[in-house]
C-alpha cells in the first residue's frame, strides 16, 4: 500500500508538470500560428503593394529596393519558422520520450512491486512451512517426551515390583531362618534340658547310694560297738540266763536295727521315686515356662516388626504412589497437549 500511496503521488506530480509543460506548448503554438498569420497577411500585402506600385508606374529602382526589402523579411521569417519548426519537433520528441520514459519507470515501478510481492509470498510460504516443521518438531518432541515419561513410569513400576518381589523372598527368607533358628534352639535346650536330667538322675543315685551306704556304715560301727559292750557286761555277770537274755535283746535289737533300716531304705527310695520326680517336672516345667515366655517374647517382636515393616512398606507405597501420580498427571496433560496439537498437524 505505501509503494503503490508513492507510485501514486511520482505519477500525479508527473502529470501536473506534463500538463503545464502541454499548456505552455499550446500558449506557444497559438502564439506562433498568430505570428504566421500576422505576417502571411503582411507579406501579401508587401507583395500587393510593390504590384501596385508597378501598376503605378513607379520608378524599377524603387520597386527592387521594396522587393529586396520584403525578401528579406521573408527570409527571416522562413529561419525563425525553421526554427521554430526544429523548436516543436524537439518538443514532441521530448514529449514522446517522457511518456516512454515514464511507461517503462511504471513497468519498472510495476515489476519492481511484483518482484517486492513475490518475495512476500515465499517469504509468507517459507514462514508457513518453518511454522508447519517447528510444529511438528514440537509434537514429535512432546510425543518422545511422553514416551519417555511412560517408559520411565513402566520401569518404575517394574523395579518397584521387583523390589516388592525381593522384599518379600527376603522377607520369607529370614522369617524360615529365624523359625529355624528358634526351633534349633529349642532343640538345643531340649537336649540339654534332657542331658541336665540325666545327670540329675545319676546324681541323685549316687548321692542316694552315698547315703544309703553312709548310714549302713554307721549301724555297722553302732552294732559293732554295742556288741563289744554287750560282750564286758556278760563276762562280768552271774551266769547263763544273763547270757541268754542278752542274746534275745541282742536278736531283738538285730531284727529292730533290721526293720528300721529297711524302713530307712523304704523311705530313701519314696523320696528318691516321688521327691525327685516332683523336682524333675518343676525342673521341667519351669524351662517350660521360659521356653514359653520365651516363644511368646519372640511372637511379639516378629509381630511388631511385621507390623513395622508393613507400615514402612506402605508409607513408602503411598509415596512412590504420590510421585507416580505426579508422573502420570505430567503425562496425561502431555498426552491431551500432544493429542491438539496432532489434530491440528493433520488438518494442516
Amino acid at each position: 500500500h505505501f509503494l503503490h500511496n508513492l507510485i501514486f503521488r511520482a505519477w500525479r506530480a508527473y502529470v501536473c508538470q506534463q500538463q503545464g509543460k502541454r499548456n505552455a506548448y499550446y500558449i506557444a503554438e497559438s502564439h506562433g500560428k498568430y505570428k504566421k498569420d500576422s505576417n502571411y497577411f503582411g507579406g501579401i500585402l508587401r507583395w500587393e503593394l510593390p504590384e501596385k506600385m508597378f501598376a503605378q508606374n513607379l520608378s524599377f529602382e524603387c520597386v527592387c529596393a521594396f522587393t529586396s526589402f520584403t525578401l528579406g523579411q521573408c527570409n527571416a521569417f522562413s529561419t525563425s519558422w525553421s526554427v521554430w519548426r526544429r523548436r516543436c519537433c524537439q518538443i514532441c520528441t521530448g514529449r514522446k520520450m517522457n511518456i516512454l520514459a515514464l511507461q517503462h519507470w511504471a513497468q519498472s515501478l510495476q515489476f519492481r512491486a511484483w518482484l517486492q510481492w513475490r518475495d512476500l509470498y515465499l517469504k509468507g510460504q517459507n514462514d508457513k512451512q518453518k511454522e508447519t516443521r517447528a510444529v511438528a518438531h514440537h509434537v514429535h518432541g512432546e510425543l518422545k517426551r511422553c514416551m519417555e515419561a511412560w517408559l520411565e513410569y513402566v520401569n518404575i513400576c517394574r523395579e518397584k515390583k521387583r523390589q516388592n518381589e525381593l522384599a518379600r523372598e527376603h522377607h520369607q527368607v529370614k522369617v524360615i531362618r529365624q523359625r529355624f533358628s528358634d526351633w534349633r534352639l529349642s532343640w538345643e535346650c531340649r537336649r540339654r534340658v534332657h542331658a541336665h536330667q540325666k545327670d540329675l538322675e545319676k546324681l541323685s543315685a549316687r548321692i542316694t547310694l552315698w547315703r544309703i551306704f553312709a548310714r549302713w556304715k554307721h549301724c555297722i560301727r553302732f552294732l559293732c560297738s554295742h556288741q563289744q559292750g554287750q560282750v564286758k557286761s556278760i563276762t562280768a555277770g552271774e551266769g547263763s540266763v544273763t547270757d541268754v537274755i542278752l542274746r534275745v535283746e541282742e536278736t531283738l535289737r538285730c531284727e529292730l536295727a533290721e526293720k528300721h533300716h529297711r524302713h530307712h531304705l523304704l523311705y530313701f527310695l519314696l523320696l528318691q521315686k516321688f521327691g525327685f520326680k516332683g523336682l524333675q517336672q518343676n525342673v521341667v516345667n519351669s524351662h517350660l515356662n521360659q521356653m514359653r515366655k520365651n516363644l511368646s517374647f519372640h511372637q511379639h517382636r516378629v509381630t511388631v516388626l511385621k507390623k513395622f515393616w508393613n507400615c514402612w512398606k506402605s508409607r513408602l507405597e503411598e509415596k512412590e504412589e504420590q510421585q507416580q501420580q505426579a508422573l502420570t498427571s505430567m503425562a496425561h496433560t502431555h498426552y491431551r497437549y500432544v493429542d491438539k496439537y496432532s489434530h491440528i498437524f493433520v488438518q494442516i
